[in-house]
């Protein structure tokens, strides 16, 4: 899911600008927010109760933490952030 950011903080307000094929709760157009935490592992015990601010394998921070590829995010100082549905 593609986001168009507008928020100059840690955590991102913004407008959905694309979704993947498997994206269900979102449609282009949609008013979004991430929170301090933008990605986690999605598949230990905490992230599949939907807790992933305990994520213990792979929390990656909205604003300056390191992404799963290596990138280091830049939270509302992004022009635009790709992110999970959840």
């Amino acid at each position: 899911m593609s986001i168009l950011c507008c928020n100059f903080r840690h955590e991102v307000v913004g407008v959905v600008t694309a979704v993947g094929d498997n994206v269900k709760k979102f449609q282009v157009g949609d008013r979004v927010g991430v929170g301090p935490i933008c990605n986690s592992c999605q598949a230990c015990e905490y992230c599949n109760k939907n807790m992933e601010n305990s994520c213990l394998k792979h929390p990656t921070l909205t604003y300056d933490g390191i992404d799963v590829d290596g990138s280091v995010t830049k939270g509302g100082f992004s022009n635009a952030m790709v992110t999970h549905q959840r």
